[in-house]
């Protein structure tokens, strides 16, 4: 009976500390960067990865964003209007005129498709294909993947070698102490039990000698 406790007992332990494959799940994940225009060009006000699906936007448009990876190929290009010019409709007593307006704060907001070999996001013009912002997209794509171990996407990436941490050595450490705390309860209980049937049968040698 004390041999099936042990078992259970490591079996239980491992499977406390050791994630199950099964809760890993199969999700999709855009980055979302928002922009504002400046005399210079784009800056870059917030970016950040969330979970969902991106859009399908096909129309040609002022501005192209393309994502690269760290060998520089693309894998993704969206294009985009200017933000700040807009159109609408004017009613006076003349009828309806269309109007258009500029408004220099308004923002770009790109949603990008995830993708673990991102490297950088280059916007330009469409036309002329002059470079007017670039930014490093890996940062992004690491400070996810540190907070989010077990999606699927970030736990294909291989792991850095750059040295052990802490928890790589604290977790090992203590599944050994834990199994050597398990082996001598086992040896203890056993050697407690042998003891028991020992004085058992002394006593009983003892009563028929009497």
């Amino acid at each position: 009976m004390r041999k099936y406790v042990f078992v259970l007992s490591v079996l239980l332990l491992f499977s406390a500390v050791f994630p199950q494959s099964g809760e890993v799940q199969e999700t999709s994940k855009v980055v979302v960067s928002h922009f504002k225009f400046t005399d210079t060009g784009l800056v870059e006000t917030r970016s950040s990865v969330v979970y969902g699906l991106p859009p399908d936007l096909q129309d040609e448009a002022a501005y192209t964003a393309s994502v690269l990876d760290t060998a520089g190929s693309s894998l993704e290009k969206q294009q985009f209007s200017d933000p700040r010019i807009y159109m609408g409709d004017n009613l006076s007593d003349q009828g309806i005129a269309g109007i258009t307006g500029f408004n220099p704060d308004a923002e770009v907001v790109l949603v990008l498709r995830f993708n673990t070999t991102m490297d950088k996001l280059v916007i330009s013009n469409t036309t002329s294909g002059q470079k007017i912002f670039e930014a490093n997209l890996s940062p992004l794509v690491n400070d996810f993947c540190a907070s989010h171990p077990q999606d699927v996407d970030c736990a294909k990436i291989p792991p850095k070698q750059e040295g052990a941490n802490f928890s790589s050595l604290f977790l090992p450490a203590l599944v050994v102490i834990v199994l050597a705390g398990i082996v001598v309860a086992f040896i203890f209980m056993r050697k407690k039990g042998e003891a028991g049937k020992k004085g058992e049968v002394k006593k009983e040698g003892e009563e028929k000698k009497g």
